[in-house]
């Protein structure tokens, strides 16, 4: 008996069809997403008056219009899109006043600036005192425990003779 992928091959043989027609298809499913990306960087917008015309358009192919959620600096991932490190960059030096289109694993992308939270330098600053302290009163109570265990060993361990000019 034949195998594909472990399994007997009339098992399989529509699985194998679906494969191959879709081997073919893909510079036209590229071409169809291209189309439709810049159909959507067209009318999308930062503010969310363009998700409405957005969703028709991606309504087709079962696409919807998602904030991405808080992103730092620190991490290429981007929650519910994946690793995505030319997004991350413009998002942070370039500014994406204007829609830009990028293809990534996860699939094609169109995005724009929408709401941005900057730290403020005063809750950085609060921030840093904050774990400074904590980072203190840690290490206090770390040297209280080692002490402790210090002085509990040398009684644990020691032989102690009382002189007789003590007693006196």
């Amino acid at each position: 008996a034949y195998l594909y992928k472990g399994k007997k091959l009339q098992d399989v043989e529509t699985s194998i069809a679906r494969e191959l027609i879709a081997s073919q298809k893909v510079p036209e499913i590229k071409a169809e997403s291209q189309r439709l990306a810049s159909a959507v960087a067209k009318v999308l917008t930062s503010d969310k008056k363009s998700d409405k015309a957005v969703r028709s358009l991606l309504k087709v192919v079962g696409g919807d219009v998602r904030d991405s959620g808080p992103m730092t600096r620190r991490n290429p991932f981007i929650p519910g899109i994946g690793e995505a490190k030319d997004l991350m960059r413009d998002a942070f030096d370039v500014k994406l006043q204007q829609p830009k289109i990028y293809h990534l694993t996860a699939g094609t992308v169109v995005a724009v600036e929408g709401l941005v939270e900057r730290p403020t330098s005063g809750k950085a600053e609060d921030k840093k005192a904050e774990l400074k302290k904590i980072r203190s009163e840690l290490e206090s109570a770390r040297e209280r425990e080692l002490f402790g265990a210090f002085i509990k060993h040398l009684t644990e361990k020691a032989n102690i003779v009382r002189s007789k000019t003590e007693e006196s």
